[in-house]
């Protein structure tokens, strides 16, 4: 912690105007990436840090070609890696659709906090996901999941439908 404030101070000296610099923007996709880390630090910092280099990273083009890291999270093992990956997704809104199917699986998880943060999202990236483009193609996929040999990846799946309500209807 010490270290890292010593930098931080260091840097300021150096270029108060650090937050501008092109190189500095040149490294916001790495920033992007470290915002799913296990450490809840580095995830709190690195979004802090973004705030204060891009305040508009969340519509930017360079966060909408990051969500392959945050779909990719969302599998991650702990669950406070998949919640904040979902929550990313989610104040990123539209731009990160393609993550819909990803989180209407999540929205199944055996975790209450990740159930939430996915549906959360959802709700953020799209407010009629459940008849969006995205979860309707996902529904065959859920289906063929209900034939599974693994009894975790068919509750996940008629979880996922169930969530889908409607939409997943005729299947």
């Amino acid at each position: 912690e010490e270290v890292r404030n010593a930098a931080k101070t260091a840097l300021e000296k150096t270029d108060p105007q650090w937050q501008r610099n092109p190189e500095v923007r040149k490294a916001i996709p790495l920033f992007l990436k470290a915002m799913t880390s296990a450490d809840p630090q580095v995830r709190e910092r690195t979004k802090a840090l973004l705030e204060k280099v891009f305040p508009k990273w969340r519509q930017s083009e360079i966060a909408h070609k990051a969500v392959p890291y945050f779909v990719k999270a969302l599998g991650n093992t702990l669950n406070t890696v998949r919640c904040a990956a979902a929550e990313t997704l989610g104040e990123m809104g539209s731009a990160s659709a393609k993550a819909i199917p990803y989180l209407v699986k999540l929205s199944a998880d055996s975790d209450k906090d990740a159930r939430q943060a996915a549906k959360a999202a959802l709700e953020k990236i799209d407010s009629k996901w459940q008849k969006s483009k995205p979860t309707a193609q996902a529904i065959p996929r859920f289906v063929r999941e209900l034939s599974d040999a693994d009894w975790s990846i068919r509750n996940s799946a008629a979880s996922a439908l169930g969530n889908m309500g409607a939409a997943a209807a005729r299947a």
